[in-house]
């Protein structure tokens, strides 16, 4: 009773599609926010959602480090009648702006990466299979000791340079000190340039909203995935008429009343174990395993992907026992380019088993395929909604 209490009260708080009314009582409900958005204010749907590592801040080289440090260093000046005093005062600055202009830019990549342990699984999967977690942790944590070694490098040899007795012994000071910081950054050397390039891969992984429902588009290369994705959604894959066409995982949305729902677009998925795949293959099974996505799998009976029926089939049985339980609708793909003969080969269709014949190229069954995703999606959506407002109570 409870819980039909509270979904009820939930229902009556949600705005109607093309009003912005609000909950009586001034406020969102736990869980509203998946849904409270309306139609009259949608332009933020079409917009791409960013990946956690889109502001990946710049990843210094360590010559670069070194340059800037020690430049900004030699440009100071101190004014005082006394020789030694100001030996003194200008070598400590130096000292510790050098320090200080290392530290900086190693802090700000090691807090600008994000904390890997609070990553949806679905991310740090794509971190692994594009550029090695562990690699990237030891690199983070190599550059956060070189930021407190140059630290306590700077505070150590200022002090010392604050006890100079004669003015002629601040270049030797300051020689051995920037030896040793140029030392410390030398170390990191490797961190930094194993991180450069991760910033680069991590930056063009895609930007999944995993509050959202999510399908995914999905079966053999070359059998019309992309088409079908620019069919339903805003994405714009590459579309080309040959294998491989989708090097990476792209995604399109589908504006749906007070959200966008997500249409992914994967590799080809080849007629091969989890250990044969290759990267980018890859890529898409960590989606479909991590995202407890709607499965659309694309068939193509005309065979003008250049892929066997037997393998197409093959693949579609093997993915239907790694995702068991998934939801799971099916398009045949090329519906203009297929004849009957074509279809008898498929055998009989599974009751359960929801099929549409389409054409991407024609728009044949593309209406009815997407009416049925949004059905499904929305389902999702609401069931996630009500998950979100059970937890908050408890």
């Amino acid at each position: 009773m409870l819980e039909q209490e509270i979904h009820s009260n939930m229902m009556k708080c949600l705005p109607d599609p093309y009003t912005t009314s609000r909950c009586p009582i001034g406020q969102d409900l736990p869980g509203e926010g998946l849904l409270r958005r309306t139609m009259p204010e949608v332009p933020w749907l079409s917009a791409v959602t960013a990946s956690p590592f889109a502001n990946l801040p710049h990843v210094p080289e360590a010559q670069e480090l070194l340059d800037r440090a020690f430049g900004r260093a030699s440009k100071l000046s101190k004014e005082d009648p006394n020789a030694v005093w100001k030996a003194r005062r200008l070598t400590a600055a130096k000292l510790q702006s050098a320090a200080e202009n290392m530290n900086q830019p190693l802090a700000k990549v090691v807090q600008g990466f994000p904390s890997f342990d609070q990553l949806h699984p679905f991310y740090i999967e794509l971190v692994e299979l594009a550029v090695g977690l562990d690699g990237v942790r030891k690199a983070l944590g190599s550059l956060d000791w070189a930021r407190k070694e140059v630290l306590q490098i700077g505070q150590q040899t200022s002090n010392k340079a604050l006890k100079l007795r004669f003015p002629q012994q601040a270049e030797g000071l300051l020689s051995h000190a920037y030896g040793r910081l140029s030392s410390v950054i030398k170390q990191v050397s490797p961190g930094l340039v194993l991180l450069k390039e991760a910033r680069k891969k991590m930056r063009a992984l895609p930007g999944v909203d995993t509050d959202l429902p999510m399908a995914v588009v999905c079966g053999a290369p070359n059998v019309g995935k992309s088409s079908i994705v620019r069919a339903l959604s805003t994405g714009k894959p590459e579309v080309a008429a040959y294998p491989f066409t989708t090097k990476e995982v792209s995604l399109g949305h589908i504006p749906h009343r007070y959200v966008k729902l997500q249409v992914m677009d994967t590799p080809g998925l080849l007629d091969r174990s989890v250990e044969e795949r290759n990267e980018v293959e890859q890529q898409a099974a960590a989606a479909l395993f991590h995202l407890d996505p709607l499965i659309i799998f694309v068939l193509d009976p005309s065979l003008h992907c250049g892929y066997p029926l037997k393998m197409q089939m093959k693949l579609r049985a093997d993915m239907r026992e790694e995702l068991p339980g998934q939801p799971w609708i099916e398009a045949w793909a090329k519906a203009d380019l297929t004849g009957e003969s074509d279809l008898e080969d498929l055998g009989p269709v599974e009751p359960e088993l929801e099929v549409f014949k389409v054409s991407a190229e024609s728009g044949e069954g593309m209406g009815e395929l997407k009416a049925k995703v949004i059905e499904l999606m929305d389902r999702k959506l609401r069931e996630m909604a009500d998950k979100q407002l059970m937890e908050s109570v408890e």
